[in-house]
């Protein structure tokens, strides 16, 4: 995919988001989205009759942040130790760009969290509603790593693997949020869209500037300085 095409996917993905928020914020603060949200939400309260599914997302929801946290001081420490450096600098930059972007969404739309089909236990859950914290994060992360890795990459099948492990980590993240009740079908799509437009936007940027180089490469500009 060649730069335009890249600037393109984000102005799209950016554009429908605006559209998404616009419509949720005039139309929605405090119910679904007609047509879209209250199928699906009925759908999801139905899983929650799963024992597997709704223990499942009660664990993804419990171990999601200290996970990531993990997998990315794991993935920072790798790329640090790799000769392009630039990588843990876009990812820091990107995960700040999409974390920080959603939170001020989320006081701009200033949608409600849905009552209808909230488990028990997630009542008290805190925090607006759209886009959803959690799917934006996850989907940067895997994102975001997956770009960076796949050139790397030789082996045709480990890229599918990879693509497809990423994928349903992310729909896996989805599908918890929506079965303890605790976002709208449309603030997970919300996120999804909101990573795809920054992600699209600044991956050809990165590509730019992460050349390689070495410690040694620093050392020569502070000596000749």
């Amino acid at each position: 995919m060649n730069n335009k095409r890249w600037y393109l996917c984000g102005i799209t993905s950016l554009f429908l988001f605006a559209v998404l928020a616009l419509i949720i914020k005039r139309q929605a603060l405090e119910s679904p989205l007609p047509f879209v949200d209250p199928k699906l939400q009925a759908f999801a309260g139905h899983l929650q009759s799963n024992d597997f599914l709704l223990k499942l997302s009660t664990l993804i929801d419990h171990s999601l942040v200290p996970l990531s946290l993990v997998s990315l001081l794991a993935g920072l420490m790798f790329l640090f130790f790799t000769r392009e450096k630039m990588a843990p600098v876009w990812l820091g930059i990107f995960l700040t760009l999409c974390s920080t972007g959603a939170n001020v969404f989320k006081v701009i739309v200033g949608r409600v969290r849905p009552e209808a089909y909230r488990v028990p236990e997630f009542l008290r859950e805190q925090g607006m509603s759209f886009p959803s914290g959690h799917v934006t994060f996850i989907a940067a992360l895997v994102g975001c790593l997956f770009l960076i890795l796949l050139p790397k990459i030789n082996s045709a099948f480990l890229k599918v693997f990879l693509a497809l492990s990423a994928l349903v980590l992310i729909l896996l993240t989805m599908l918890s949020r929506l079965l303890l009740g605790v976002h709208y079908p449309s603030d997970t799509v919300g996120s999804l869209l909101w990573v795809t437009a920054v992600i699209s936007l600044t991956y050809p940027l990165f590509l730019k500037f992460n050349q390689p180089w070495q410690w040694r490469d620093l050392f020569s500009i502070i000596k000749n300085n």
